[in-house]
């Protein structure tokens, strides 16, 4: 399959989530510029850690060492304040947004379920049904919520970085980038492991649910005829798939997690064996090295927000696969 084949295939699987996006377009335009507004403040106090740390190590103690500290004080509440006000309103602005559209979901669901005809309830487990309104439709609106934000943050933080970092010290930078050239790669090899496993978690909770159902709908039955027993086994047998299942989930969500991680500690390693000669020999000032390990710390919320992302995002297809299985059926 070509590239052009599986970006098809992933805007089809992806159907539900921009058609709530569009919907609701007008607020993910606010929460994304506030956004933007926050994530560029963010690259700001780095740069004057590094302005107040060459004033100390290179100027004597006066006048104008105090007004440079100063005007870094004064800028970095500025900053603070700023960033507390503009995160407001991406939480407002996404956050409650999905809210918004996990609601319309569930209505939409619901409709449609009751124009169904009655032979699909026949062939549908109650189970399937309600694990769909809950489980599924919960993690699209996180798909919609934590996932487009984290995702978007991770982007911008990417695009802000990084040329400020060339900009300082473009051979420290170039060092500092060469083991994140494998986190693409990492990831895709990871995300289809990550929705192979959500799914089947998602239909052994299925499983789990419906047995449920059958079991307290014929309750009368069950102990009629001294089914008890059959019956706590065959709960305890859905009930160890859908641990089994979660727990091979969680392994695939720590693995992509930690492997993220040990990328970033390779970077953070070259920066200090390569960045610390350079400030020995007086190649980099003191500012600079510190100005770049505050930098590549920074990127450790891009990488694990890259995570974080993958993983909203492989449930949510995975669910919204399984929504789509109903709400593509024909009514009547």
């Amino acid at each position: 399959m070509n590239f052009k084949e599986r970006f098809h295939q992933w805007r089809e699987n992806s159907r539900v989530f921009f058609f709530y996006v569009r919907k609701y377009r007008r607020f993910y335009a606010f929460g994304i510029l506030s956004l933007v507004v926050v994530d560029g403040l963010e690259a700001f106090p780095p740069l004057l850690l590094k302005a107040a740390i060459d004033g100390i190590t290179e100027q004597p103690w006066g006048p104008e060492l105090r007004a440079t500290l100063l005007k870094v004080v004064l800028a970095y509440m500025a900053i603070a304040c700023g960033q507390g006000a503009m995160r407001y309103f991406w939480r407002k602005y996404i956050i409650r947004t999905s809210m918004y559209a996990s609601h319309d979901m569930r209505v939409d669901l619901f409709n449609h379920l009751s124009a169904m005809a009655p032979g699909f309830f026949q062939k549908k487990r109650v189970g399937d049904l309600l694990s769909l309104s809950t489980n599924d439709i919960e993690s699209v609106r996180a798909a919609l919520g934590p996932g487009a934000l984290t995702l978007a943050d991770a982007l911008f933080y990417f695009l802000a970085i990084p040329p400020i970092m060339l900009w300082i010290s473009p051979k420290l930078a170039l060092l500092s980038f060469l083991p994140l050239l494998v986190v693409p790669f990492f990831v895709r090899r990871m995300e289809s492991v990550i929705q192979q496993r959500f799914r089947y978690v998602q239909d052994r909770f299925s499983d789990l649910a419906s047995h449920c159902q059958e079991a307290l709908g014929g309750v009368r039955v069950v102990k009629g005829s001294s089914l008890e027993g059959f019956k706590e086994r065959e709960f305890a047998q859905h009930g160890l798939a859908y641990q089994e299942g979660s727990l091979g989930a969680a392994r695939a969500q720590a693995s992509l997690s930690i492997g993220l991680e040990s990328i970033l500690s390779a970077s953070t390693t070259l920066l200090f064996l390569v960045g610390g000669a350079y400030v020995i020999g007086e190649k980099i000032t003191l500012g600079v090295f510190v100005a770049f390990t505050k930098y590549i710390q920074k990127l450790s919320w891009p990488m694990e927000g890259l995570g974080l992302a993958a993983n909203i995002f492989q449930r949510s297809l995975a669910s919204q696969k399984r929504v789509d299985e109903v709400m593509l059926q024909e009514a009547g």
